[in-house]
């Protein structure tokens, strides 16, 4: 079984607040498109078919590719993995590039899965967030998305950042209910090193919300979504009933994955494969028959333990703590002490129910960062 991701790097303006591996320049689109192939090649040229239980097209905006590049690649793919429609295909997609004709080709190249950077239903955030599209785009092309026999949609929202106030953000969570959404990702602003978005923060300018403000504007969301039938999967992932991402849990139970194209990362036989980031090194790579690898790493017991415990935690289940011990071991002899976890338990970051070790709500949650930093 094997999970697929696949980078698109174009976008068609890159947004202030991205440090994503994505360009604005499309020139190269075919013949990134030829690259990939050449990159799947080399890389599948042993071992026989696997059945793709996902295939992901993340980026940039891989929507900006246009229907023939990418069945292109979807077709190129079959060559090497058995997909078919009961592999989860997800697309991102900005919602000005979605349109009825093109949803409907979407559908019928396989694709089963969309997940729109919404980031707001209201304009001034969207200009604020510099984003190509309106609000009516967004609302406009979730509804033709659900026309053209979409029934597994996602979308993405940002909260936490200018003028937002602890209720603000709710007014767009009741619009995204009000539609036939069934996937909802919240993620805080993040004001990244050598982004705009970082220089206008370092030169005065006001970008992001509190942390005390992002919050409780968190605890809100999650508790309002809960009560409108989104179950909260992940820290920052809700879902109805059986519209979880595949492709994602696959990530976070430490699970084993493929990933083609610049600056991808793939998971595979206990090694972190990362690719190229800049365009001109990867295909020189390939142009000469060569891996655009950056770094392998091999995990170590340790390593591994740490990441599969941390992934699993950011699951709301958590981890079979029984299970994960009989897996490892002795925990104190691969440096995790179990008396830390015990701490967490009794100060209530870290919840012990039912046999799962899990984050608590909202405490552990809000201090996830500080516990995985101690876990690394």
């Amino acid at each position: 079984m094997s999970y697929i991701y696949i980078h698109i790097p174009f976008c068609r303006k890159k947004c202030p607040y991205c440090n994503f591996v994505s360009s604005a320049n499309k020139d190269n689109t075919d013949n990134y498109i030829e690259l990939l192939k050449t990159e799947i090649a080399i890389r599948k040229n042993s071992g026989g078919k696997t059945y793709a239980k996902t295939c992901y097209f993340g980026g940039g905006t891989p929507s900006l590719m246009g229907i023939d590049r990418l069945n292109n690649v979807i077709s190129y793919l079959r060559r090497f993995f058995h997909i078919d429609q009961t592999s989860e295909i997800t697309l991102e997609a900005n919602p000005s590039d979605l349109n009825p004709v093109f949803l409907s080709e979407l559908k019928s190249i396989g694709i089963n899965r969309i997940s729109i950077g919404v980031q707001s239903f209201k304009n001034k955030d969207l200009e604020f967030l510099q984003r190509t599209h309106t609000a009516s785009d967004a609302k406009e092309a979730i509804v033709d998305a659900h026309k053209a026999g979409f029934d597994n949609i996602s979308i993405d929202l940002i909260y936490g950042f200018r003028s937002q106030t602890k209720t603000g953000f709710i007014d767009n969570l009741k619009m995204a209910i009000s539609l036939p959404i069934t996937h909802i990702s919240i993620y805080a602003l993040s004001v990244e090193e050598g982004t705009p978005f970082y220089y206008r923060q370092k030169n005065g300018k006001k970008i992001s919300v509190s942390d005390e403000l992002a919050a409780e504007i968190y605890i809100n969301s999650v508790n309002f979504l809960k009560k409108n039938g989104f179950d909260h999967y992940e820290i920052s992932n809700f879902a109805k009933k059986d519209y979880q991402s595949k492709h994602n849990i696959n990530y976070w139970k430490e699970g084993e994955y493929w990933g083609f194209g610049l600056s991808a990362s793939s998971y595979l036989k206990n090694e972190r494969i990362k690719n190229l980031e800049r365009y001109i090194h990867y295909a020189g790579k390939l142009s000469n028959g060569e891996l655009p690898i950056e770094s392998i790493e091999r995990l170590s017991r340790d390593e591994k333990m740490s990441e599969e415990l941390i992934l699993a935690l950011r699951l709301i289940k958590g981890i079979n703590w029984s299970e994960f011990k009989n897996k490892y071991g002795n925990l104190k002899e691969f440096g995790i002490i179990e008396d830390k976890i015990e701490q967490w338990i009794s100060i209530k970051m870290l919840k012990m129910e039912n046999g799962y070790l899990s984050l608590s709500f909202p405490k552990g949650i809000l201090l996830s960062n500080e516990i995985f930093s101690d876990l690394l």
